[in-house]
């Protein structure tokens, strides 16, 4: 008698989620250390060592498992504008802000100019 296959839905391991909280913690209290330091906590800091190390994790992982980590980030984010600044609006912003910026870029139908960035 054959053995019929199932499709069983299997998340990721704890030991990755783990991994996804320090990455997390670890961006967290980099991005608040930097905002204390660089910044006068109303614009925005001229460094942000936090993206090394989502960079460093993002690098690690294969194509497939990165979503945990882009979340992280992305709340880290949030916590460390929350918790120096008091608010998080411009982070909230951001998604629709890049996306209109790459919707707005022109499109180019011949040689390159190096001029107009096409």
């Amino acid at each position: 008698m054959p053995q019929q296959a199932t499709l069983e839905l299997v998340g990721p391991s704890v030991t990755a989620r783990l991994e996804e909280c320090v990455v997390g913690l670890l961006s967290l209290v980099l991005a608040a250390g930097t905002i204390h330091l660089t910044s006068d906590g109303r614009d925005i800091a001229a460094v942000w060592p936090a993206n090394a190390v989502l960079l460093a994790a993002l690098l690690d992982r294969r194509p497939g498992a990165r979503a945990g980590v882009f979340v992280a980030g992305f709340v880290a984010n949030l916590a460390a504008n929350a918790i120096m600044r008091g608010r998080a609006p411009a982070i909230c912003s951001m998604p629709p802000a890049t996306s209109s910026k790459s919707a707005s870029r022109p499109t180019c139908s011949g040689p390159p100019w190096p001029m107009t960035g096409c």
